[in-house]
């Protein structure tokens, strides 16, 4: 009674806790009344445990006796819970640790738990894992009851943890008894620990798993290893963990992996209608912000709300949102049919969801004209920030609601484009396509020097070799099927040009090649010049093979090199290898009209995308991106000829708004999926899967993928190729013949190299065998 009087005065009269406390002293001794079950199925040890009175939980056993214990603790409600259960969701570990201590010596004197025991508690583990109460879990798992075998759902403590990639819940687990669940498997996917963690990407719970001994060898369901899930999903590094793969096997694997299916089925839109293509949310993984975020409760019931959502030049075609918005729509964008482009008018409406009610009261709304966005920039220049965040604005008082952010991209029509002859399409089936790289861009500084752009041809000297070849003209002649337009970029007057930095640095500054002229380029460019393309041939091969004194004219160069942002981040400038000569500019259009129309090309599109501006450290502005677009196919359809091209380009934007402007040529997005150092952090480029479910969305002809990523699984080939893509790779790795043959064997299709002779020589001895 005293007990009862110090709660009261502490929780007010009439608390639940009192009315509790009252109740248990006052039927303490009437069993019949202490079992009774109320209208939700629930015993007085219920509510105990969902208050956590421990004391008065432990009084309710006692009085039945130990013997009584398990039933008492383990009874269900109506809805399905026990007083255990109860206990742990509250994450009440006093209470927790009573009921343990109370079924301890119950199960040791029956020698082990039954059944219903076991699965409970595994279920309570389970629990306390996903909702990562820490002293939960290490009291449940530290206990020394018994929990052998998996929960209701066939997943394991193990298996959660690994999930949420909890590794200090991983180390409890196996110092206590659930070593023999480490290769143990749910069973919707057939996924072990070791699998959920490589898919989630936690590398040290991976670490920890393999430490104990879990099993690289078992395979899942559609007969997939760890290994091969790492590498789909974009971790590297933790695929690079597990045992290298063995490359006799070539089937099953990823290509078994269905994908997941999409609300809006990829198609080509129409391309003589301007489009406003919107996306709820960031495309960046790096920036954690919600599409939606709001601030206040909707309602009292807290019902959800429906989003409407319009975009409109005084009105328009709107697409309706249920909230919350769930899952990854990063492919999922909604999109507008727009009349001018510089009127787009974007417009959110926020309804409640009272179905009680006719139709829907409007509850706040957000809006924005985005071509103002564009104008602060100036003329042709636009932003590589394409999310803008807004404010939500209530109806009636204008109060803040919350924010909408999304993600915008304008596709315009291309108007009086000239379609070239008839071109034979690529045909995929014929057998690997050899595409000459554009110059050796990563190997190593003393082998390969790109020393010279002429205005029609890419000059390489080959230290190891001594000769001077014509790049393009070399490629075609070795085996290539087609070579690269060397990143064709865009100068301030809208000239399209062949050069792969984002900034020109001879002048020992960072500028920006859409800030240049091509005639400031082309100056530039020959007061840096090394080597005269005119005089060239006049020289005698090997008359300075000796000495390095002709070079001394070209030190202060050199020097002005190393206050650039790529010197100073890498310690040389690309394609410099400390030692370069650079000619002019050559154009887009001198290599279309000065080269063979044998020789086909793969026009790789560099725009700057928002992680390069800053590593490149120029402001992240651009040219204006269909005016970009728009210029470079231009000049491919009036110069182009019979001549075989595809297009392709790093940029995901890029790639959509070639996609939509002509379907001519096929278009291939190029990724390097996850590969280190990874920062490119944009959704739709993380990872073979993300890049899969973005082409398919686009109706892209093919995927280009760093070759390391297909090296590391190749069955990854014909997951790529499943899903109804040209597969292609690139890299450095691809001129090494053991790698060509690998790729060879996984049905590769196209292969992106610099030593192309030793690429055709390696494809055709395996034909030949």
């Amino acid at each position: 009674m005293q007990r009862r009087q110090a709660i009261c005065e502490t929780c007010g009269d009439g608390s639940v806790e009192c009315l509790l406390v009252t109740a248990v002293d006052e039927v303490y001794h009437d069993q019949e009344n202490l079992l009774a079950i109320d209208c939700l199925g629930r015993l007085s040890l219920h509510y105990g445990e969902l208050y956590g009175f421990g004391e008065d939980c432990q009084r309710i056993i006692h009085h039945w006796g130990r013997g009584q214990a398990s039933r008492l603790i383990f009874t269900l409600d109506s809805q399905g819970y026990t007083p255990f259960h109860y206990a742990v969701v509250e994450n009440h570990v006093s209470v927790a640790r009573v009921f343990i201590n109370i079924l301890l010596p119950e199960i040791q004197s029956r020698g082990k738990p039954d059944k219903n025991t076991r699965s409970n508690m595994q279920n309570l583990l389970n629990i306390a894992i996903r909702y990562q109460f820490d002293d939960m879990v290490e009291l449940l798992g530290e206990s020394q009851l018994l929990f052998g075998g998996v929960s209701a759902h066939e997943e394991s403590p193990l298996y959660v943890a690994a999930q949420i990639g909890r590794d200090d819940y991983l180390d409890i687990l196996l110092r206590n008894g659930q070593m023999e669940l480490i290769d143990g498997s749910e069973a919707l996917n057939g996924w072990t620990p070791l699998f959920i963690a490589c898919i989630n990407g936690h590398r040290k719970a991976a670490e920890l798993l393999l430490k104990a001994g879990a099993n690289q060898e078992v395979r899942d369901f559609r007969e997939s290893y760890p290994k091969e899930h790492a590498a789909l999903r974009g971790h590297f590094s933790l695929a690079e963990l597990l045992k290298p793969w063995d490359r006799t096997q070539m089937t099953g694997g990823p290509a078994r992996i269905p994908l997941r299916p999409s609300r809006t089925v990829g198609f080509h839109l129409p391309v003589n209608v301007d489009q406003a293509i919107v996306n709820i949310g960031t495309l960046q993984n790096g920036r954690h912000q919600n599409g939606i975020d709001l601030k206040m409760p909707w309602s009292k019931d807290n019902i959800l709300p429906l989003m409407n959502m319009s975009v409109s030049v005084g009105g328009s075609v709107s697409h309706l949102v249920h909230l919350p918005v769930l899952g990854d729509m990063s492919n999922e964008p909604l999109i507008f049919p727009i009349h001018d482009p510089s009127q787009v008018h974007l417009v959110f409406k926020f309804f409640s969801a009272d179905s009680s009610r006719e139709g829907h009261e409007r509850i706040g709304s957000a809006s924005i004209l985005l071509q103002e966005e564009v104008d602060c920039f100036g003329p042709n220049r636009e932003s590589l920030f394409r999310a803008r965040t807004i404010p939500i604005l209530a109806k009636e008082t204008s109060d803040l609601l919350g924010t909408v952010t999304f993600t915008f991209l304008i596709a315009k029509k291309l108007m009086n484009l000239r379609k070239p002859p008839p071109i034979e399409r690529y045909n995929p089936e014929q057998g690997i396509r050899v595409v000459g790289h554009r110059g050796l861009k990563t190997w190593n500084m003393m082998s390969w020097v790109i020393i010279g752009l002429t205005c029609n041809k890419v000059l390489v000297k080959t230290l190891q070799i001594g000769v001077i070849s014509n790049s393009e003209k070399t490629q075609s002649s070795q085996g290539a099927s087609y070579v690269e337009s060397t990143d064709v970029q865009r100068t301030r007057d809208l000239v399209p040009v062949v050069f792969h930095d984002f900034s020109l640095s001879e002048s020992g500054t960072d500028v920006p090649v859409h800030d240049l002229t091509f005639d400031q380029g082309f100056d530039d460019s020959n007061d840096s010049t090394e080597y005269r393309s005119d005089n060239l041939a006049r020289r005698r091969p090997r008359a300075r093979s000796l000495t390095t004194t002709f070079m001394q004219e070209t030190h202060p160069i050199r020097n002005r090199m190393k206050y650039t942002v790529d010197f100073k981040n890498k310690g040389s400038k690309p394609n410099t290898r400390g030692s370069f000569i650079h000619g002019p500019f050559t154009n887009l259009k001198e290599l279309l009209v000065n080269l063979p129309e044998s020789i086909g090309f793969n026009v790789e599109i560099k725009y700057p995308r928002l992680h390069e501006a800053i590593e490149a450290g120029v402001a992240p502005v651009a040219l204006e991106i269909n005016l970009f677009v728009d210029r470079i196919l231009y000049q491919i359809f009036n110069h182009t000829g019979r001549r075989k091209i595809i297009l392709s380009s790093f940029t995901p934007e890029i790639c959509i708004l070639l996609a939509t402007k002509q379907q001519t040529f096929p278009v291939m997005f190029i990724t390097n999926a996850g590969k280190p150092p990874a920062s490119d952090l944009g959704a739709r480029a993380c990872s073979v899967k993300a890049a899969v479910r973005f082409s398919k969305r686009w109706n892209l002809a093919g995927i280009v993928f760093a070759s390391d990523m297909l090296l590391m699984c190749p069955s990854l080939v014909g997951y790529i190729k499943q899903s109804g893509f040209i597969c292609g790779s690139y890299g450095s790795l691809n001129n090494v013949p053991e790698n060509v043959k690998v790729q060879q064997a996984a049905d590769i299709q196209i292969l992106m190299a610099d030593r192309v002779g030793v690429v055709s020589m390696v494809l055709n001895e395996s034909h030949t065998i």
